[in-house]
C-alpha cells in the first residue's frame, strides 16, 4: 500500500464522519445516550478529532503523546466546530513517513518506536471503531445512516465481498 492509499483511507473515514455531522442536530450531538454508557456522539467525535490532531502536532518533534489531549469540551457540543477541525486535519495530515516515538503512560515503557504512516493507520482504525459506536448512538436516536460502510473496517468489507462470491 502506498502512502497515497493510506491518506485516501483517512480522508474517506473523515468524510464519513463529516457527512454524519451534517445530518445531526446540535441537541442530538450532545445528548447522553444510555446505550453508550451515557456518552454522547460529540464525545466520540472529540476523541477522534483530538487523536488525529495530536498526531499532526507531534510530527515536527517526532514525539506523539495521545494521552495529553486537551479534551476540548466545545468539540463535544458543537458539530460545526468539529467539522472545522476535520477540515483542518484533512488539509494537514498528508506528510512523509518518518520514525516517531509514542509516549506512553506506562511505567514499564516510556516510549514506543513507530512510524508516521503506522500512526496514520492506527488513527484510521481508531476512527472506524468510534464510528461504529457513533452508529449505535445514531440508531438509538432514530437517525438513519445510508452508508453501509459507516463504522465498518476495510478488512471486514473485503471479507464480506469475498464471501458473497
Amino acid at each position: 500500500m502506498n502512502n497515497y492509499c493510506i491518506f485516501e483511507e483517512a480522508y474517506e473515514v473523515l468524510a464519513q464522519l463529516n457527512s454524519t455531522l451534517c445530518g445531526i442536530k446540535k441537541h442530538d450531538y450532545a445528548l447522553p445516550i444510555p446505550a453508550l454508557s451515557n456518552a454522547t456522539i460529540g464525545q466520540h467525535v472529540r476523541h477522534i478529532v483530538e487523536h488525529f490532531k495530536k498526531l499532526i502536532e507531534g510530527y515536527p518533534s517526532e514525539t506523539i503523546y495521545y494521552a495529553s489531549r486537551p479534551r476540548n469540551l466545545d468539540l463535544e457540543t458543537d458539530p460545526t466546530l468539529a467539522k472545522k477541525y476535520i477540515l483542518e486535519i484533512t488539509k494537514s495530515l498528508e506528510k512523509g513517513n518518518k520514525p516517531i516515538q509514542i509516549r506512553t503512560q506506562s511505567e514499564a515503557i516510556e516510549k514506543i518506536e513507530t512510524f508516521y504512516f503506522r500512526e496514520v493507520m492506527y488513527n484510521i482504525e481508531h476512527c472506524v471503531h468510534h464510528l461504529a459506536i457513533i452508529k449505535i448512538g445514531l440508531y438509538h436516536l432514530h437517525i438513519e445512516i445510508s452508508d453501509e460502510t459507516f463504522g465498518v473496517a476495510k478488512s471486514t468489507l473485503q471479507y464480506r465481498e469475498t464471501t458473497r462470491k
